[in-house]
């Protein structure tokens, strides 16, 4: 996903994964995204962010039935992931 000068809300919370594991590639400039995801989701961030911010507000799962990788890079924007 590429963004630039704009805003993302994506709600995953009533999407079914059917495989273990997914992958988000995130390439964001001066944009704001918010990501929900289901409670029983592990969220993996592995992103970059330049004169910007990645808050991952999520309550880790006990037992994780699944798991969503975020990757890539944020500048001068702001990310959040809640649950």
């Amino acid at each position: 996903m590429a963004l630039t000068f704009g805003g993302l809300e994506l709600d995953l919370r009533q999407a079914v994964m059917e495989a273990p594991e997914a992958t988000i590639d995130i390439q964001a400039t001066l944009s704001g995204i918010e990501v929900r995801v289901p409670r029983d989701w592990q969220v993996v961030v592995q992103l970059a962010a330049t004169l910007g911010a990645v808050e991952d507000k999520t309550v880790a799962p006990a037992s994780p039935g699944h798991r969503l990788v975020l990757r890539g890079e944020m500048t001068l924007g702001g990310l959040e992931i809640k649950n």
